[in-house]
């Protein structure tokens, strides 16, 4: 990892670029990125296996070398990347883009792994950084906490099973978040300004 001294990003944006030997590897990482909300940007080789074999939504941006917009260092310099996963060729323009995206992410402080090791690490690391996040920020809920609270609570039945659901969906449409203690109602589902709220 580039800059260890960088904090750990827990939202935001994710270019990839990664040479052909790693593109199936990669899409595991990839999917936990989106998992937790991350947003994956690629480049078109990459993007296109992370899309027709991953099934992962992608935006696909263009390779620094083919001068068009927008490319990496488009994205990074409008804020829209806070992570860099790349590994490069060892020969070709995939070295001079790596370099210059590189030299920018030193710049703007933004993590930048070349390894599928690094890029393992720095997923794992963001995902203990959200798990403190969730209970220090209150971040927004994603699938997986849903599960894992309802697994804990009550047993489940036909309805537990419909509200789990419903819940899935306003997650899905950003309308759904952990309720504070006056929000609470003796643990169950509560409104407020038209939208539902989850639990403490």
């Amino acid at each position: 990892r580039l800059a260890t001294e960088l904090p750990v990003p827990v939202e935001g944006g994710v270019y990839i670029t990664v040479k052909d030997g790693d593109k199936l590897a990669i899409i595991d990482e990839a999917r936990r990125l989106q998992e937790m909300g991350f947003t994956l940007y690629a480049t078109r080789g990459t993007a296109h296996v992370l899309r027709d074999v991953g099934g992962l939504d992608v935006q696909t941006c263009y390779r620094i070398a083919e001068r068009r917009s927008p490319d990496a260092l488009d994205l990074m310099r409008q804020g829209k990347i806070h992570l860099v996963i790349n590994t490069p060729r060892s020969t070709g323009g995939a070295v001079l883009d790596g370099n210059m995206m590189r030299r920018l992410a030193v710049e703007l402080n933004i993590p930048f792994v070349t390894t599928m090791a690094g890029a393992h690490m720095e997923v794992e690391a963001i995902d203990e950084a959200m798990k403190v996040s969730f209970f220090e920020e209150a971040r927004p809920l994603v699938d997986s906490d849903l599960f894992e609270s309802f697994s804990q609570a009550v047993p489940t039945s036909e309805i537990h099973k419909e509200q789990i659901a419903e819940m899935r969906e306003m997650v899905s449409q950003g309308k759904m978040r952990p309720a504070n203690s006056q929000e609470l109602e003796g643990g169950a589902l509560v409104t407020k300004d038209g939208g539902y709220v989850g639990w403490v």
